[in-house]
């Protein structure tokens, strides 16, 4: 039976601030019990009016013992991008080679890259690793503004085409980039959407190797339809393409440089890299997650370790 566990508490929210770790197993929310409750029921028990209160108890497998949690609501912002321990610091993780991670594509993606890119920039970047592993996606127009950092003004990202003249689109790079450096990007299955489209297109341009898994392929834009009885029509009514017109849609990218990651590892690395979180795990547990490798991460530095020693 599944129970509902703590993978990382993300920095700066009201989970990590009220002092909830990593493998923390939450057992009760606001009294009710969470056996059987999926994770969407969860969230939507524990979510509230901002400045109130959710109770929730919890079991700590490192300690055996049961805790209970008070978290203050809050509007929570987060970061879509984030350096490799989760945080905004963006040092440098081999010698000259750049590291910066996006969970989703969200309004202010491409401008926290930017941002991310001139402080690793300016501490000596000679090559990065742009991770998109467990990415779903989110807004296209974002995905554009992300890959145009490393490809020509006017190059043609992704195009959009179905039966209809209506659904015939071509976004394009709008911005002159000047980045020049070796670029690995990691993917997995769990990279579906907007995350696609930049793998696509920067694999296709040359721009980066891919290393990791076979991305999901999700690659189809739907239309809405209204019915006259109140109901409506979900109708595919168009597909994504790569520059060199490869469809996403079903087929997924497939990775220059294959590496398998089960979601275990991907877990148990996420779980490495939290700040504590070793803490709330056991014996057992800890042993495995300190042993645990990012089997991606670490091809995709070999990879442009050799790039950059042939420059």
């Amino acid at each position: 039976e599944t129970i509902l566990t703590i993978i990382a508490p993300m920095d700066d929210t009201p989970g990590s601030k009220a002092g909830l770790q990593a493998g923390d197993q939450i057992t009760k929310i606001m009294g009710k019990s969470t056996k059987g409750v999926s994770i969407n029921d969860a969230v939507g028990l524990m979510r509230g009016k901002i400045g109130t209160e959710v109770n929730i108890s919890l079991f700590r497998p490192s300690k055996e013992e049961m805790i209970d949690i008070s978290i203050n609501r809050e509007r929570i912002k987060t970061k879509s991008v984030r350096d490799i321990n989760g945080k905004g610091d963006y040092t440098l993780i081999a010698p000259a080679i750049g590291y910066a991670r996006i969970s989703s594509f969200s309004d202010n993606t491409a401008k926290e890259l930017e941002d991310a890119l001139l402080v690793m920039e300016r501490t000596g970047m000679k090559g990065l690793i742009l991770d998109l592993r467990d990415n779903p996606g989110g807004l296209l127009s974002q995905s554009a503004r992300v890959t145009e950092k490393f490809v020509k003004k006017n190059q043609l990202i992704v195009s959009t085409e179905g039966r209809d003249s209506q659904q015939q689109d071509k976004l394009l790079a709008q911005s002159e980039s000047s980045r020049g450096f070796p670029l690995i990007v990691l993917v997995n299955g769990g990279s579906a959407s907007a995350s696609e489209i930049v793998a696509g297109c920067l694999q296709d341009l040359k721009r980066a190797k891919l290393v990791g898994s076979r991305t999901f392929g999700k690659g189809s834009v739907q239309t809405i339809l209204p019915m006259r009885d109140g109901s409506a029509l979900r109708l595919t009514t168009a597909k994504y393409y790569t520059p060199s017109h490869r469809t996403i849609h079903e087929k997924g990218i497939e990775p220059d440089h294959l590496v398998e990651m089960s979601p275990e590892q991907m877990r148990d690395i996420t779980i490495k890299r939290s700040l504590g979180g070793l803490e709330g795990l056991s014996d057992e547990d800890r042993d495995r997650v300190n042993d645990a490798q990012d089997l991606q991460l670490n091809k995709a530095l070999e990879i442009l370790q050799s790039e950059l020693a042939l420059d």
